[in-house]
């Protein structure tokens, strides 16, 4: 079961899917947007600056949230399946933004622990976002919901399906749902059942003013509507 990661949201991964040509319309059910620029344990900006046959090694150029690490770290690679293909290869150099879990907490639960400091959020390749030049690009469908802008097969980046969106943009989305939002995930209480880490708290930490602010840009309003459904259902 290597190939299928328990996904650290609590979602179910889907068993059963039609094969894809591209991360985007992998048919499986992703860790939400939302939990990944909130609760993942490392977002970080860096290259990739060596490969091996289960992990590569990332260096860090620039944390934007989470475990506070700087230098190179070993993070387990992503292994194409019948629901997720990566758009490419990994090649040295590649620049990526990485949302990742601590090795030792995501599967402490586990038999099986595989190698790494950081694994990869989800089955899926959203956990990897390519950065070419200024621009990102992302592989979630929510960006559609929020903006209205098509998912579209990127140029420069074959096999990519997703958004393109300035780099700089995206990083102040993540640091503004920071700063609205503290959200904790742990193993629930049933842990015969359930062995992922699963979101068990979402608090709002920003001001009436913040929350005012934040919510003229379409992508942060939509996330924020989307945690407060979740911690809807956790009440």
């Amino acid at each position: 079961m290597d190939r299928l990661r328990i996904l650290t949201t609590g979602a179910l991964l889907l068993l059963f899917c039609f094969a894809a040509p591209a991360s985007a319309l992998a048919d499986y059910a992703p860790p939400p947007l939302y939990d990944m620029v909130t609760a993942s344990d490392l977002v970080a900006v860096g290259t990739v600056k060596a490969i091996s046959a289960k992990t590569y090694t990332f260096s860090v150029d620039a944390h934007i949230y989470g475990d506070p690490v700087s230098g190179d770290i070993t993070v387990g690679r992503f292994e194409d399946w019948e629901c997720a293909t990566r758009w490419a290869p990994y090649k040295i150099g590649e620049r990526l933004m990485l949302f990742a879990d601590r090795t030792d907490r995501a599967y402490a639960h586990m038999e099986h622990v595989p190698e790494g400091d950081f694994q990869l959020r989800g089955a899926g390749v959203e956990a990897e976002m390519p950065i070419v030049g200024l621009d990102i690009f992302i592989a979630y469908h929510d960006i559609q919901q929020a903006t209205g802008a098509k998912a579209i097969k990127q140029p420069g980046l074959a096999g990519f399906w997703g958004h393109k969106m300035p780099l700089d943009r995206w990083v102040g989305v993540i640091e503004t749902m920071q700063r609205l939002y503290e959200v904790k995930r742990d193993f629930p209480k049933d842990k015969l059942r359930y062995r992922w880490r699963a979101i068990q708290e979402i608090r709002k930490v920003g001001t009436d003013a913040q929350f005012k602010a934040a919510m003229a840009d379409p992508l942060v309003a939509y996330l924020v509507a989307e945690l407060d459904k979740r911690a809807s259902w956790l009440r």
